[in-house]
């Protein structure tokens, strides 16, 4: 009959199941080579080895258990010490000293990441006061490299976006401030994408940029409606006879594309009339108590969305 002899590692330790409890351990043997010369080896068996195996296996059931749910760790030359496998093992099958071990590594290296954190905005903050205000000798140094820039090198669109800063910069009041329409048009342009991204470039302090308020009163300049709006076309007319624009490019056409409608309610003021203008969800319970009251519209027919 066949002895089971276990199977061959290269890393000593015992195997643990879920419970903590050891089932299997690591042996030294001793055996001889092709050549008959006796050499060391280090081999697996479980700790409920029966010893034998059948004629067709080299090793019984439970060494064959064992050996395929954990030839890996046990043959992973890379983990030289304790301290790798214990990080590579599962939590489930550690022990309660290594899972300490564990929590203190783990507890360790938190430590460090927040001392670390800390040092980095420390030295951030003394960056940022050295760069608060500059030497005399420097201003004079920056001063005189902006002066001797050429005016033809420096675009129109930055010269004149500079300059206004500069005149924000010496107001007082900002509701003194007069802006182009060209950054009009461009911080229009970025507000209405993202109101969140133009909100964090305005509390950068690199730049001084129109208000969301102001943005939100040039948008709202031409009425909204639905179907054709005069006040649009009388826009559309007053840009053209704006731009010189000859008879051909005042012609053109509609084309309806995909959209989407933002629900949001705005306070539009007209004429002293102040009113809210908007699309927002009110409910069922709404849709239906209007249904009832007026006796115009069905149920099912009702849109989901109603316009103030």
């Amino acid at each position: 009959v066949p002895q089971c002899k276990g199977f061959e590692v290269k890393i000593q330790g015992p195997v643990k199941n879920k419970e903590g409890a050891v089932i299997g351990v690591t042996e030294h043997w001793e055996i001889n080579d092709v050549s008959g010369a006796k050499i060391q080896c280090l081999r697996h068996r479980a700790v409920g080895c029966s010893m034998i195996c059948n004629e067709r296996e080299s090793k019984c059931r439970n060494c064959e258990n064992i050996r395929s749910h954990c030839h890996r760790r046990l043959n992973n030359v890379e983990c030289s010490s304790d301290e790798k496998q214990v990080k590579k093992k599962r939590l489930s099958y550690m022990s309660q000293e290594e899972l300490t071990s564990r929590l203190q590594a783990e507890q360790t290296r938190a430590k460090n990441a927040e001392r670390k954190a800390e040092r980095a905005k420390d030295r951030k903050k003394e960056i940022e006061e050295e760069m608060e205000q500059f030497t005399e000798d420097d201003h004079n140094d920056f001063k005189d490299m902006f002066e001797r820039l050429e005016g033809n090198n420096i675009p129109e669109e930055m010269r004149m976006f500079w300059e206004a800063q500069k005149e924000v910069l010496e107001k007082t009041d900002a509701r003194g401030n007069r802006w182009h329409s060209k950054i009009i048009s461009l911080c229009l342009s970025v507000w209405t994408r993202s109101p969140d991204a133009y909100k964090q470039l305005q509390e950068s302090g690199m730049f001084k940029l129109p208000s969301g308020r102001l943005l939100s009163l040039y948008k709202n300049s031409v009425r909204q409606s639905a179907g054709l709006n005069d006040d649009v076309l009388d826009w559309l007319l007053k840009e053209a006879d704006k731009s010189n624009l000859d008879e051909f490019g005042r012609e053109g056409g509609l084309i309806l594309d995909e959209m989407s409608i933002q629900e949001d309610l705005q306070i539009k003021s007209e004429n002293g009339v102040k009113r809210l203008v908007g699309l927002v969800d009110l409910g069922k319970e709404h849709n239906s108590m209007k249904a009832l009251s007026t006796g115009t519209m069905k149920m099912r027919n009702l849109p989901p969305k109603c316009i103030l």
